[in-house]
């Protein structure tokens, strides 16, 4: 049972044909609501109803009682108000808990409670007197919805209905009388607004602007106040369509001009792309260029034709870093419909063969039997598995399995970042239900602008910063979109976050991260382990990351630790780089990166200061001809290893196909460093090797009249990998793009993945920590003593154990299971390094800072 109360039984019904509106309704079977006292509101068998308990004139706004998803709140309803038993008062608040157990949202639900109690039915239970109330005319209604959904902002549910209700008769006897709502609108961004990102953040809202905007459709309007703000101005695609634009031949030039110089002079990865992918992007641009040379203004093809002409460039190089983003009215929005799909294998084996299903749906859509748990055969009439393999083709994945993740991915959620929108106004599902009969539903495809403000990474962020990105951007709008439909509760916990004064800190395992990072204790048949939930390496401060993920592991079980970094789009790569010594006894060795020599990107690495470290080598490459300049780190060796290990227990890595950029240098890390196992859900990563830069920090790294980089149109952009990057460690050598990480062993994802947690997927993570060896090396002080301070190791695992002191070695002394108290000196230092020993092997350590 939900906090609410639940329904027993089905609503079946016969309609009544009769002179008039043949609304009415006879129940051919029972019916209840069991509210959440455990009283039982029945409604029995034979039962007329007819919606007439919901005042009229709220249909206007709500719709018809019996096609919203309250449509079960509304027979209890009728047939309360018909049988009087119990006190009015009471009969409309069990219709608000019905609404709510039935997943109406708690705007919605709440304003039609208080029209409800304020227009509806009520009768003295005493004498059996009923009040004959007037209808309210729809202004009087309307006027009344005004007010109520203005003390519902301004009360919060937190603050109870009774509260609302004494604010919305205080607004109403106000001469100001309530706030109407906004009429939806789409903010779109000058496109003379600096940012060093393609997704120029939404304008910040003025008080009451953002909160109050609401979206016509019924859907959306009634969500909760986190996601209805971030969906306000959501329209149907087909409306969407309207907002065309004009593009004149000068713009489409320069576009095409712009996108030469990138891929022809900064382009890392172009090389391999014409080997590997056997294209010509270069003689491509050069046709597209000329054609439009030698066309008039007036015989230009369609805008869209253009976008795709272009994008498809982008596209056929496989490099999700590299991208045509497209530009106003299309920029920085989402197309998606109100449901998510996911996939698994029956029998978590793949001979078991792979099927799809509806896991997530958007609070308030109702369209039984259609739901969570439903299989999905077809797609607008195609067989579901070859729609996603059409659907994946539209992006730039660089190996198959990232494709065929994509597909799936996007086909519910599609950022139009560098595809247009979807041809079709709606989609056609074919899906099997619950009861294994055939269904088909209809669902029109929704467009929306999310708030990217607060998401690091796609926001507006410092040169520097914007410099060390490896960020896939569209799996990045893909999980924001996802967060903002199907979890409001996180999109909450950020906003809270981001209100407070005081730097945030995080108590137990409540992250002050939420979105980022969270960690959690799971129970399995070897004991309890550790399982951390790595959602985006999109941070501002890699120190305070790394921080925090130190915080959470601290506080679990440390025999076993489970990573997991699935659809991870990467970010910030010092973020997912020194986030590697937590993990391990071993130095880390940063991944190594490459420019090519090419004379814009010389002119590049002569003017800009952060590369200094390339100059020599692009300086040489003018005599030698080499095609890339020396590897270099962008992590400071330093930096990667300034804290040291801090996690001695097994460690397993779980990865997918959408893991891209950071997340896949920081797994090549794992990799490298003989972290753990990898465990995929898929045979591949995403595998994006390379810094990525944008055309728009690109203008402000070499800016002035001489300089090869122009401003673009209509908020339009585009991105460039730039630096390539290089493996260490057992990999030395070998580039990542298009290679990614392989797992060591994959995982078919099944049923009770989807539904419970991850649950098999866990226990196979599980199944490799309990093969690997267990360590600890815990470090605590005595009193001072003759010899020095008094030092307590706390070891397992380890047979030798040696101690420096700011460096500089001091001694070695053997070790056993258990506490060992040994004497150093410890006057003056500044921190303390113990390294453990198994059979001459360096298995742990611990840097301890006095």
């Amino acid at each position: 049972m939900s906090q609410f109360g639940t329904f027993e039984g089905e609503v079946v019904v016969q309609w009544l044909t009769h002179g008039g509106d043949d609304r009415d309704m006879k129940l051919l079977e029972e019916f209840a609501f069991i509210d959440s006292n455990g009283k039982r509101w029945v409604a029995p068998k034979g039962s007329v109803v007819n919606g007439a308990s919901i005042p009229s004139a709220l249909w206007n706004t709500v719709g018809p009682p019996f096609v919203g998803d309250y449509r079960r709140a509304t027979v209890i309803h009728d047939v309360g108000c018909d049988q009087k038993t119990a006190p009015h008062e009471e009969v409309h608040r069990t219709f608000y808990f019905a609404m709510r157990a039935d997943g109406v949202g708690w705007l919605k639900a709440n304003t039609m409670y208080q029209a409800v109690k304020q227009f509806g039915p009520k009768w003295n239970l005493n004498t059996g007197a009923v009040s004959q109330r007037r209808s309210p005319s729809e202004a009087e209604m309307a006027s009344f919805l005004d007010a109520a959904r203005q003390a519902a902002e301004e009360i919060g549910e937190e603050g109870g209905l009774e509260a609302v209700e004494r604010r919305i008769n205080e607004i109403l006897r106000s001469p100001a009388g309530p706030k109407s709502s906004p009429e939806p609108i789409t903010k779109a961004v000058p496109s003379g607004q600096p940012t060093l990102n393609k997704l120029t953040p939404l304008e910040k809202p003025s008080p009451g602007s953002k909160k109050d905007a609401v979206t016509e459709i019924a859907l959306f309007a009634s969500a909760p106040d986190a996601t209805r703000r971030q969906l306000a101005g959501t329209v149907e695609l087909r409306s969407f369509r309207a907002t065309t634009h004009a593009l004149s031949k000068a713009d489409r030039l320069r576009l095409v001009e712009q996108a030469l110089v990138l891929i022809e002079q900064n382009y890392v990865h172009l090389p391999m792309k014409e080997a590997m992918h056997a294209v010509d992007p270069i003689q491509r641009l050069r046709l597209l260029r000329l054609r439009l040379e030698q066309t008039a203004e007036d015989g230009l093809e369609d805008a869209a034709r253009f976008h795709h002409e272009l994008a498809s460039v982008f596209i056929s190089l496989r490099d999700l870093h590299t991208n045509y983003l497209l530009p106003d009215p299309i920029a920085n929005k989402v197309a998606f419909v109100p449901f998510m799909l996911e996939d698994f294998f029956e029998e978590g084996t793949a001979s078991g063969g792979r099927r799809f299903l509806v896991t997530r749906v958007f609070d308030g859509f109702r369209e039984p039997p259609f739901g969570p748990g439903v299989e999905v055969l077809r797609w607008n009439g195609i067989p579901i598995e070859r729609a996603v393999e059409i659907n994946g083709e539209r992006f730039a994945g660089s190996n198959l399995e990232a494709r065929r993740a994509r597909g799936i991915e996007t086909l519910t959620v599609r950022p139009l970042v560098q595809s247009l929108p979807p041809d079709e106004d709606f989609v056609l599902v074919e899906y099997k239900a619950h009861d294994g009969r055939l269904q088909e539903l209809r669902v029109p495809w929704f467009v929306f602008e999310p708030d990217i403000s607060r998401t690091a990474g796609l926001g507006e962020v410092s040169p520097e910063a914007a410099a060390q990105q490896g960020i896939d951007i569209e799996q990045t709008l893909v999980r924001l979109a996802r967060k903002i439909l199907f979890a409001p509760q996180v999109v909450v916990a950020e906003g809270k976050m981001a209100r407070r004064k005081a730097p945030a800190r995080g108590q137990g395992l409540t992250t002050m991260m939420p979105g980022v990072v969270e960690a959690r204790t799971v129970p399995t048949d070897a004991g309890e382990i550790g399982y951390v939930r790595i959602w985006t390496f999109s941070v501002e401060d890699a120190d305070a990351f790394v921080a925090e993920f130190i915080r959470l592991v601290a506080q679990l079980p440390q025999d076993g630790l489970v990573i997991d970094v699935r659809g991870n789009g990467g970010g910030l790569i010092l973020a997912g780089e020194q986030l590697l010594q937590i993990l391990t006894p071993q130095s880390i060795e940063p991944t190594l990166f490459k420019l090519r020599n090419t004379p814009l990107n010389v002119r590049l690495a002569e003017r800009l200061e952060f590369l200094k470290p390339w100059r020599k080598s692009m300086r040489q490459a003018l005599m030698t001809g080499a095609t890339y300049s020396a590897g270099l780190p962008i992590t400071d060796r330093k930096a990667a290893n300034r804290i040291g290990q801090r996690y001695h227990g097994p460690v397993v890595l779980i990865t997918d196909a959408l893991c891209y950029s950071t997340t896949d240098i920081f797994a090549a890390g794992f990799r490298d460093h003989g972290i753990g196992p990898i465990l995929g859900v898929d045979g591949n990563m995403g595998a994006g090797g390379a810094n990525v830069w944008g055309h728009d920090l690109l203008r402000q790294l070499l800016p002035g009249t001489d300089s090869p980089y122009r401003p673009l149109p209509g908020n339009a952009a585009m991105r460039v990998a730039i630096r390539r990057t290089i493996r260490i460690g057992q990999s030395a050598g070998t580039v990542l793009e298009d290679l990614g990480v392989v797992p060591d062993q994959i995982h078919h994802m099944t049923r009770d993945d989807l539904f419970e947690g991850n649950s098999d997927l866990i226990a196979a993570a599980a199944d490799l920590l309990a093969g690997l060896p267990k360590r600890r090396l815990d470090i605590r002080f005595g009193p001072e003593t003759e010899q020095g301070r008094e030092v307590i190791a706390d070891c397992l695992g380890i047979d030798r154990l040696d101690a420096d002191i700011d460096t500089r070695p001091n001694g070695s002394i053997d070790v056993v299971d258990g506490e060992n108290a040994f004497a150093m000196p410890a006057t003056g230092t500044r921190f303390l390094d113990f390294r453990g020993f198994s059979a001459g092997g360096l298995v742990a350590s611990r840097r301890v800072f006095l």
